[in-house]
């Protein structure tokens, strides 16, 4: 996945996901790298441009 959840108010399930990435160096590289291809995929100039003209087309 792309990161680790934690419940509202869980503080010990926050303090262990964090615990997770510090012992796990490769599991925070794999996190980097799925989140960089989420963020080109859906939140490239070239995909906002042309969300903006589809919705300026439908005005």
């Amino acid at each position: 996945g792309r990161g680790l959840l934690s419940p509202i108010g869980g503080v010990n399930a926050l303090a262990e996901n964090i615990l997770k990435i510090i012992r796990n160096p490769e599991l925070a590289i794999e996190m980097r790298r799925k989140s960089l291809e989420f963020v080109k995929k859906f939140y490239s100039l070239e995909r906002l441009q042309n969300d903006m003209k589809n919705i300026y087309k439908e005005l």
